[in-house]
């Protein structure tokens, strides 16, 4: 027994039962071996309770979808069955992002990206770092009010390349490294659009950024 849980789309409700437990993190979870079908579990952070990335998951026992390491998760025994995330608002915490300024959180915002319903969440306070591309290619709006800082492998890299229409950044700070290495400035390109339309840009701010 338990509380009712619904997700999906008015169109295609469904509900699971909550197992009335939860676990500190996604490492827990994956290790968590009582798999009932449509169960779901309170997650209390990515790596540690309270760090933002968690959230609600219930066990669909059918499923075989690749684990994406945010919304997706395989348990640690393997075979059919997947975790699944109830309500993703967007925020990259949810795939594992620090917003520490210091861990390298590429890999980690782009999993988020490519798993995108439409909004993609820097949250306020948090700065992202990454220090490689990252590629939009679909329609999104990423905003928060967080920062996302570069720090580029070279000369004249791109921090953010867009190449779909239709996305929009509002309210996040994208910050360079503005600083000289080898004696020479690394000159990172924020954003790329090249090609694309429909772009829209609100209430951003760009610094340390060295033309």
């Amino acid at each position: 027994s338990g509380d009712t849980l619904t997700y999906g789309d008015e169109a295609g409700a469904n509900t699971s039962i909550s197992l009335g437990i939860s676990v500190n993190s996604i490492a827990d979870l994956k290790a968590y071996t009582n798999l009932v079908d449509n169960k779901s579990i309170e997650v209390l952070g990515y790596y540690e309770a309270g760090d933002g990335g968690g959230g609600t998951f219930f066990w669909d026992a059918t499923s075989t979808e690749a684990d994406n390491g945010g919304t997706i998760i395989e348990a640690t025994a393997g075979g059919t069955g997947r975790w699944k995330r109830v309500g993703w608002d967007g925020d990259v915490r949810a795939f594992g992002a620090r917003g520490d300024d210091s861990t390298d959180n590429t890999s980690d915002i782009q999993r988020a990206l490519d798993a995108n319903d439409g909004r993609i969440l820097i949250p306020r306070g948090g700065v992202f770092r990454h220090t490689g591309t990252l590629n939009i290619v679909s329609p999104v709006t990423v905003e928060g009010s967080g920062t996302l800082r570069y720090f580029p492998s070279g000369d004249y890299s791109t921090g953010i390349n867009v190449t779909s229409d239709d996305v929009k950044f509002t309210d996040v700070t994208f910050q360079g490294t503005g600083t000289a290495k080898n004696f020479d400035v690394y000159r990172g390109v924020a954003i790329d659009l090249d090609s694309v339309s429909h772009i829209d840009i609100i209430a951003c701010e760009f610094k340390d950024y060295v033309g």
